[in-house]
């Protein structure tokens, strides 16, 4: 990740070179004959190339925060995984020998997030973002971690169930309706719906 973020840096760096060469001494409001790295030729105005330039800073500049937050998360990561080595990195005997169960474990959950999915309806990949979600991490302060519950995947109904109660809360965290008030709603529309019917069958 650090590499990637130096290459974006070099790219940024000869794009901006790049622009200013282009339009170093030229009349910026006529526009140029410029030749692309194709071999070919364009016709470029300098408002249009500005706003493009501008536009890649900006994006670099969002991505550049988002991969420096990413190798923060990283470090603590690692340095959390350290600490509860006894404060040693890793070695690699430890490595080889955590393989058996490491792996043991991953079919496992792979395993089971599949036969969920067959039991469910959901897909396996919704299921282990779902396990995943809600499982302890290795940082204390995870954030992202949800706080509540996806209900229990080996009862259909009461995992539905659940999953209607978040859906519900969503909802009535934007609009500001309780279920209760949408379910009202609901009804109304059935009965009007119907009263629309039976006029229709009467005329």
């Amino acid at each position: 990740m650090a590499e990637n973020l130096l290459s974006k840096i070099i790219d940024a760096k000869k794009e901006a070179r790049e622009f200013h060469y282009k339009w170093e001494g030229k009349d910026k409001t006529q526009p140029i004959w410029w030749k692309t790295r194709d071999g070919g030729e364009e016709l470029c105005w300098y408002d249009i190339d500005e706003f493009h330039f501008h536009r890649m800073l900006e994006g670099l500049n969002h991505g550049f925060k988002a991969s420096v937050q990413e190798l923060e998360c990283f470090d603590k990561l690692i340095s959390r995984l350290i600490e509860l080595n006894g404060g040693k990195l890793v070695s690699k005997e430890q490595f080889d020998a955590d393989q058996p169960d490491y792996w043991e474990r991953r079919l496992s959950n792979q395993s089971i997030d599949d036969l969920f999915a067959a039991k469910t309806g959901v897909n396996a990949g919704n299921i282990r973002s779902m396990r995943r979600a809600s499982a302890p991490t290795v940082l204390g302060n995870d954030v992202n971690r949800t706080k509540g519950s996806f209900g229990d995947p080996t009862n259909p109904l009461d995992f539905l169930n659940k999953l209607q109660e978040n859906v519900s809360a969503g909802i009535s965290e934007i609009t500001g309706m309780d279920q209760k008030i949408l379910s009202s709603i609901e009804e109304e529309q059935k009965q009007f719906n119907g009263s629309l019917f039976n006029q229709e069958l009467k005329q």
